[in-house]
Formats: C-alpha cells, sequence, structure tokens
C-alpha cells in the first residue's frame, strides 16, 4: 500500500508539493515524510491526494495516518488468500468497515 502525502497549505496556494509513502512504516519515516513536504512550523495540515492499494481499501483523503499505518501493518501480516476475503468489507463509510477496521487497530 502506498499513499501519496500533499501538504494542504501550499496546495490551496497552487503548489503541489507531495510524497509517496508505502505503508506500513516506520513513526520515524512518516515524521520524516510530512517534514520534507512542509509540514511543521508554518504549514500544518495535510491530506492523500492519491493512493495504491492493491487489496481493494478504499482511502479517504483525511483518513487518520497512525490508524492507516496501524491497519497496514495488521493487513501485510495477512495471506494474499486471506486479504482477498475481506477485501469487500473494506469499503468506507459501511458498518463492516468501521468494525473491521477497529477490530484491526485493537
Amino acid at each position: 500500500m502506498r499513499i501519496f502525502l500533499t501538504n494542504l497549505g501550499k496546495y490551496n496556494e497552487g503548489e503541489l508539493c507531495g510524497e509517496w509513502l508505502k505503508l506500513p512504516c516506520s513513526k520515524e519515516k512518516l515524521a520524516a515524510t510530512l517534514v520534507s513536504i512542509g509540514i511543521g512550523k508554518y504549514y500544518e495540515e495535510y491530506f492523500i491526494t492519491d493512493y495504491d492499494c492493491d487489496i481493494g481499501l478504499e482511502i479517504g483523503e483525511y483518513t487518520n495516518l497512525n490508524a492507516l499505518n496501524e491497519v497496514a501493518e495488521r493487513i501485510s501480516d495477512l495471506t494474499i488468500q486471506t486479504r482477498r476475503c475481506y477485501a469487500p468489507l473494506w469499503k468506507p463509510n459501511t458498518r463492516t468497515y468501521t468494525k473491521y477496521t477497529s477490530f484491526l487497530i485493537i
């Protein structure tokens, strides 16, 4: 799973400043990626403008990065066959999505 993190402030100013990040990743890698796209003192907000996920998981623009990273960690432990079995549950805005992703994070 990969996400493209974008600096929201710079985006609103007309500049696309972002970077691909492979999940799961370490907290240090996540923090370094945020710094590299300019998140820090002046700019505080970011969003996900694109993603690449081969298992059918739909990711929203403002999905919590820590929760998403945790889900990616749990999914990476599953076999390909098991991932495909659960794929229909990974559609956002459904009760099963909320319950399943909550289960993965617990």
